[in-house]
């Protein structure tokens, strides 16, 4: 007796309005195949197709369709590998299959660490960010290896770091010393700087006293408007020093200027 066969069969083949094939069986499936994935398949009506030959195509067509996103996102922008990898997988990849698109588009050039990081470097590099924080970034969101990242070359990051700080400074001009040095320090460490970058670059910080004074004016008259409602006297001065003092102003100007208002 003949073995039964168990394939599917092609009942029809048809070109839909956007010039794919669509491929009907007999088990009622249809599948939807670009013109060049069509050619590169011997397909025609008639035609049994094994239950291995069906893994096949739904594989093919699977990392068409990956391939095809993965086309789509390294033309609108650069992508690191992880990147890539995290979005196909995201889309319902699995990871053989992610590997596979990935090498596809490393092979043709689409994608590159090496490009990448040196891309991304450079363009933070301008926007004023430090070294810390690229690197940082890199490593942990991107999936840069370390070779790589070693390899990058930075610019004077002291001038970074200087730059960046120029922005700032408008922002800052009434703050004591004190405070100021703290604020600043803190910006710049957000903003990815070393600790000894912060240091030399802050260790001639330029202090506007008439800007100080001014504030100090202002935080004082606050001060005692906010207090004077429920104390007078020794407390509210009492009160406005330490409010004043948590300001970071001097004690020596605290002083004078509560002796002038109270």
């Amino acid at each position: 007796m003949p073995l039964e066969k168990t394939g599917n069969k092609i009942t029809g083949i048809s070109a839909n309005r956007k010039g794919q094939q669509v491929v009907v069986f007999s088990s009622g499936e249809k599948i939807i195949l670009s013109q060049d994935a069509f050619t590169e398949m011997p397909l025609y009506v008639g035609k049994e197709v094994s239950p291995l030959e069906m893994r096949e195509l739904r594989s093919f067509l699977s990392r068409g369709k990956f391939l095809d996103y993965g086309m789509r996102l390294v033309s609108s922008r650069e992508y690191s590998v992880k990147e890539i990898r995290d979005k196909l997988q995201a889309k319902g990849a699995d990871q053989a299959m992610a590997k596979e698109v990935i090498f596809y588009l490393k092979k043709n050039g689409f994608v590159d660490d090496k490009t990448f990081a040196e891309d991304y470097a450079d363009s933070k590099g301008s926007l004023l960010y430090g070294k810390e924080r690229i690197l940082s970034t890199l490593q942990f969101e991107k999936g840069i290896a370390p070779d790589i990242l070693a390899s990058l070359k930075f610019k004077d990051e002291k001038e970074h770091a200087k730059a960046f700080l120029a922005t700032l400074m408008r922002r800052t001009a009434g703050l004591p010393a004190k405070s100021k040095r703290i604020k600043l320090s803190l910006a710049l460490s957000r903003r990815g700087f070393a600790k000894d970058t912060i240091s030399e670059v802050l260790q001639d910080l330029p202090v506007d006293k008439k800007a100080v004074k001014n504030n100090l004016e202002k935080e004082a008259t606050k001060a005692i408007k906010h207090y004077g409602s429920k104390y007078n006297g020794y407390e509210l001065k009492q009160k406005c020093f330490a409010y004043l003092y948590s300001k970071g102003f001097p004690t020596s100007e605290i002083d004078e200027i509560l002796e002038e208002k109270i």
